[in-house]
């Protein structure tokens, strides 16, 4: 029986035969030999060919390679193929050739998609073979933010960069996400191809992304980590390098402090060091109208996992200076905990801060935290009366305390309003086991009304101007009888006036009630007598 053909544009027809097109890929199309997972992969390269779009989404594919000729095709069934959008096709290849690696040593491939109605051949311009060799080949990674760039640092050891070095190689199909998490939800920045720059730098890759508002981006979110996936080609070989960190770099301005101390509490957080040569610079620059605000963040790193706090206070690089960090949701408060009991697993501890000029980020600059420990005491008690104050301090037992006796500490008392008022120096008072301190300071009308009106906060020890403790105010109690018993004679004056009052207004009541009754008497009797008159 005779078939018969139609040539129409492009398109070869068999009558009671399948349809082919041609011409639907280009000879840039691909296949890829993935040793380790056993699979074959075809990387699709359209031609925007529109007698295409006819290939439904049921299809098979089907790869025939030299070292598997004549025994054995790998094939593929998929449901959801479309012309336009589908750039890669997998099959398994599960027969004992495959197993045994002979298909990877495949130079050539012969490949078609085909369904009932249609088929097309697809052109290889390259078998490729994918490995794991540079699976451990990383070093490290990490991020460097400028004020106008976000570099990726991916550093490669030795001996996979001699290699590479030995044989020439492309790099393709580098992609980069970076990864926040702004309070409650995970926000990713992932740069367009374009805006990345690749520049080799010893046995390091570096990607530069030029970023304008990178400073923006990492202050407003925080940084969770970074994915890269890098593709390196060598020959017909493809081997990817696939990393991730949340190591992160602010590539800025120099360390202001010679040394940094945390001082963590179950409920706060308290910073405090000594400002180096270039921080004093820092204080200088503080106070300047060039640069109005020092904003500052805490990250406590556990490993993998970070946890980080924003202080309300702002960075001033001032010598024993305290910035404190307290929470004002569930999840913060949580996690401060977590610090607090799990202090010993701490990996590393620093802090970011912002530099800005009428709210717009203009430098960055980290500090490493040197030292972090738990306060000598949770919090204190206030006492007063008409004439003292003293104190009663919560020992924290689980703490290493760094106070001794035979040494002058000076405690400091803060308010909401940042005024700290100098209660006073004291001698051979506080140990390690000190509850009560008893403090003889004549109470002016000014710190009565702050203390009436809940304006303090907080305790600050210092030694030789180095913060010992920070601690936070849990209650204050009223020890002036003369005040309570005002306090009673207002209250019981207002009670008998109310009293009195009560009295008054029930006499004019029943008086009232009185009068009615013996008008509506009088009235009733007059009336009889007009009517029986």
């Amino acid at each position: 029986m005779m078939n018969l053909f139609l040539v129409l544009h492009g398109i070869t027809t068999e009558i009671n035969d399948q349809i082919e097109l041609q011409n639907c890929y280009s000879e840039l199309s691909r296949v890829v030999l993935k040793e380790d997972q056993k699979e074959i992969c075809v990387q699709l390269i359209t031609t925007q060919n529109n007698y295409c779009n006819n290939l439904p989404k049921g299809i098979k594919l089907s790869v025939e390679l030299d070292n598997l000729s004549g025994f054995y095709i790998p094939t593929g069934y998929f449901s959801d193929f479309n012309y336009s959008s589908t750039t890669e096709l997998c099959v398994s290849c599960t027969n004992l050739a495959c197993t045994n690696h002979v298909f990877f040593e495949s130079k050539t491939a012969n490949t078609i998609l085909e369904s009932y109605a249609f088929k097309t051949p697809i052109q290889i311009g390259v078998v490729v073979r994918q490995q794991s060799d540079f699976a451990n080949c990383i070093n490290q990674s990490y991020v460097k933010v400028s004020s106008t760039q976000i570099q990726v640092v991916v550093e490669i050891n030795d001996y996979c960069w001699q290699v590479l070095n030995v044989n020439s190689y492309q790099l393709l199909n580098n992609t980069i996400t970076l990864r926040f998490f702004d309070f409650t939800v995970q926000k990713i920045y992932t740069p367009s191809s374009t805006d990345i720059v690749l520049t080799i730098v010893g046995g390091s890759f570096v990607f530069f992304i030029d970023e304008p508002n990178s400073f923006v981006i990492f202050d407003e979110n925080d940084f969770i980590e970074f994915e890269m996936k890098i593709g390196i080609q060598q020959s017909n070989t493809v081997n990817f390098l696939l990393t991730s960190s949340n190591q992160l770099q602010i590539d800025e301005l120099t360390s202001g402090y010679s040394s940094l101390r945390l001082r963590v509490n179950t409920n706060s957080m308290q910073l405090s060091g000594v400002p180096s040569d270039i921080g004093k610079l820092y204080a200088q620059m503080a106070g300047s109208q060039h640069f109005d605000e020092f904003h500052i963040k805490l990250q406590i790193q556990f490993g993998e996992d970070a946890y980080i706090f924003e202080s309300s206070d702002l960075q001033t690089y001032q010598d024993g200076q305290t910035q404190s960090f307290s929470c004002s949701t569930e999840k913060c408060n949580t996690n401060m905990l977590y610090v607090y009991n799990n202090m010993a697993k701490i990996t590393h501890a620093g802090t970011v801060t912002t530099i800005k000029s009428t709210g717009i980020i203009l430098h960055m600059v980290t500090e490493t935290v040197t030292s972090y420990y738990q306060g000598c005491y949770k919090g204190f008690h206030l006492n007063y009366n008409s004439k003292n104050i003293w104190l009663e301090l919560m020992i924290n037992s689980q703490s290493t305390c760094s106070i001794t006796t035979n040494q002058t500490y000076f405690l400091t008392l803060a308010s909401k309003n940042s005024t700290q008022v100098n209660i006073t120096q004291i001698s051979q008072v506080l140990n390690s086991t000190t509850k009560l301190v008893n403090i003889s300071y004549a109470i002016t009308d000014d710190i009565l009304a702050m203390i009436r009106h809940s304006q303090f906060t907080s305790l600050l020890i210092t030694l030789n101007q180095v913060t010992i403790d920070y601690l936070s105010l849990y209650k204050v109690v009223n020890n002036n009888m003369d005040y309570y018993y005002t306090q009673q004679l207002i209250i019981l004056g207002v009670s008998m006036g109310i009293s009195i009052l009560a009295d008054m207004v029930s006499y004019l009541i029943k008086l009232n009630y009185k009068n009615h009754v013996k008008n509506t008497k009088l009235i009733l009797k007059e009336f009889a007598q007009t009517q029986f008159t």
